[in-house]
């Protein structure tokens, strides 16, 4: 129901919380599907998806439902979330890049359908927001009770139509294939110790943590922004399903660019897409077709981070070691999502949306100017003069 001390702004919390958490089990789920059974991992953390979803139903406050629809949520989307690229990549280790972004896409073509499906059962007619109040400047747009009163039945049948899905995804998802490939790999690391000390860890980490922010910001709050402008919920759904695909398409394309060049090239490709888009986003919004165009875009530059760098992961520390690593170094998504949640209570509600973009345009040139510098050595070749740039076994190359 209407509760008029909760603003819009409030509940973007929801998507930082759930990549914030998906960080603590990434670990462990990467731990069990290799020392024990993929299916052990993916059955964790669909289980926990399912159990957020369902119990959020029954909240009654914005803080209950954080704890379950954004915590225990993303404690299960970690858990699950690594699995299927560790299977990938012992199965085509030659084709990291690409098979990367087929894996993850999932994400986005799942978030494709749902947001049909779930608009259409909350809001069937596309019944127009009827209450509208000014908070700090911010207009806030909200449904009349009838309306909200179906949003308990849409997280139930949500949480069955997960169980359904995941039981059959568990079904499939076969044990990791065993090769001295993927046990040692190109340049491998030593331990994790030594990956996570090491400067590139920290220069990648320090510019993800940068540039991710801009899309991981718009994927939550495109549709708070559109409804300033926009008060079309039919439409606002459909610029999130179409987004979606965007996100989940250009994964591939991401990661078949950068294995076709490296990771640098890619980066810099999408790094500059991202800031002339972000730049530019305020002052195209008032016209829908712009409006579409933009988020899809951002979308897709947010989907390129998630195949390019668990490639270049697999690639500088060994696919085994690659997957141990990446799930500390995913603390950078979490971190940009909450740090840009934080940011967006003060900036968006006091100053407006426009001085929030470009913040997150100058987090970007902050990470293209990092890029500039950066060097894909590995810190384990026997030659720093071999750029990982491909899987091809290489002589110079220690495993």
């Amino acid at each position: 129901m209407h509760n008029s001390s909760i603003t819009l702004q409030d509940t973007n919390v929801i998507l930082p919380l759930q990549v914030f958490f998906s960080n603590i089990t990434q670990f462990p789920g990467v731990y069990i599907a290799l020392n024990f059974h993929p299916k052990i991992s993916m059955s964790l953390g669909i289980g926990l998806v399912v159990l957020g979803v369902f119990c959020s139903s029954f909240c009654k406050s914005l803080f209950w439902f954080s704890v379950t629809y954004g915590v225990i949520y993303g404690l299960g989307v970690g858990m699950a979330y690594t699995t299927p690229l560790l299977l990938s990549w012992s199965h085509f280790p030659k084709i990291k890049g690409r098979i990367s972004g087929v894996i993850i896409s999932g994400f986005g073509f799942g978030a494709f359908c749902f947001n049909f499906v779930s608009t259409f059962i909350i809001n069937p007619n596309n019944e127009k927001a009827s209450e509208k109040e000014k908070n700090d400047g911010v207009t806030d747009h909200y449904f009349k009770d009838s309306i909200a009163e179906n949003l308990p039945s849409t997280l139930r049948l949500l949480s069955l139509m997960y169980l359904c899905l995941g039981t059959v995804g568990i079904i499939l998802t076969k044990r990791l294939l065993k090769s001295e490939e993927f046990e040692s790999g190109p340049s491998l690391c030593p331990s994790i110790k030594e990956g996570v000390k090491s400067s590139v860890f920290w220069q990648t980490f320090i510019m993800c943590l940068c540039s991710v922010s801009t899309g991981l910001y718009v994927a939550g709050a495109y549709k708070n922004f559109g409804n300033s402008s926009i008060d079309n919920d039919d439409f606002l759904a459909i610029v999130g399903s179409i987004s979606s695909l965007f996100n989940g398409g250009f994964r591939y394309v991401w990661g078949y660019i950068m294995d076709k060049t490296n990771f640098r090239k890619t980066y810099f490709i999408l790094i500059g897409l991202q800031s002339l888009t972000i730049g530019t986003f305020y002052f195209v919004a008032s016209v829908d077709a712009l409006f579409l165009i933009w988020v899809c875009i951002l979308m897709s530059c947010e989907g390129g981070h998630f195949a390019i760098f668990p490639t270049l992961h697999a690639q500088i520390y060994g696919q085994q070691m690659g997957g141990k690593v990446f799930s500390i170094f995913f603390y950078c998504f979490g971190i940009s999502s909450l740090t840009s949640f934080v940011i967006q209570l003060y900036v968006v509600q006091e100053l407006g949306y426009e001085p929030m973009f470009f913040i997150l345009l100058g987090l970007s040139l902050v990470s293209f100017g990092m890029n500039l510098f950066f060097s894909e050595k590995s810190p384990w070749a026997k030659d720093f003069d071999v750029l990982v740039e491909s899987d091809e076994p290489k002589d110079s190359i220690s495993n």
